[in-house]
């Protein structure tokens, strides 16, 4: 049987760059918690996978550390200009894309793995939560990092990924924990 290697799957799924990490080095702080209950994203209360639904805050902090392996992993979009708010979209888009490519191979080769993505939950156009229905894809959507505590720009410091990528890029992340 190969070798799975985490890096170079999120490459193949269309990663810029990923790195290996112990959950110990992930970074957690209960401000983003106040982050998201704040709704700056518009999607507290609005969608199954974000928060107050998904769990209770303290609970998805402590859940990381439940996996022994962790893979941080980023894509780099590039922009028109600072204010490219379409180009933004598609990098988010294109993100999105890959962290579902990269769940689905984890997935076939049996991986145990709670993935983690940038931002509430875009698997449905309409969450089902705002017609008071149950999610329509409970094996769909991705919790966000955020509503996890993790501070990605303090975990990245760790590695050799950047927070930031230079002008007119747009820099999401996802996170991988596994092997549970």
């Amino acid at each position: 049987m190969d070798v799975f290697d985490p890096v170079a799957a999120a490459l193949a799924c269309g990663a810029t760059k990923a790195t290996r990490l112990s959950p110990s080095q992930i970074i957690t702080d209960p401000a983003y918690f106040a982050v998201c209950r704040s709704n700056g994203c518009g999607s507290f209360g609005q969608c199954w996978n974000c928060p107050p639904y998904e769990r209770p805050d303290p609970e998805n902090a402590a859940s990381l550390s439940l996996y022994p392996n962790a893979l941080l992993w980023q894509t780099i979009g590039e922009l028109e200009d600072s204010f490219d708010l379409e180009g933004m979209t598609e990098a988010k888009r294109r993100h999105q894309a890959t962290a579902y490519a990269l769940r689905s191979l984890f997935r076939a080769r049996g991986i145990d793995a709670l993935h983690l993505g940038c931002g509430g939950c875009c698997f449905c156009e309409r969450c089902a939560r705002l017609d008071g229905q149950p999610c329509r894809h409970p094996q769909g959507p991705m919790p966000a990092m955020e509503g996890y505590g993790v501070d990605v720009y303090r975990t990245t410091r760790q590695t050799d990924l950047l927070y930031i990528n230079g002008s007119d890029t747009v820099t999401y992340f996802g996170l991988v924990c596994y092997g549970r």
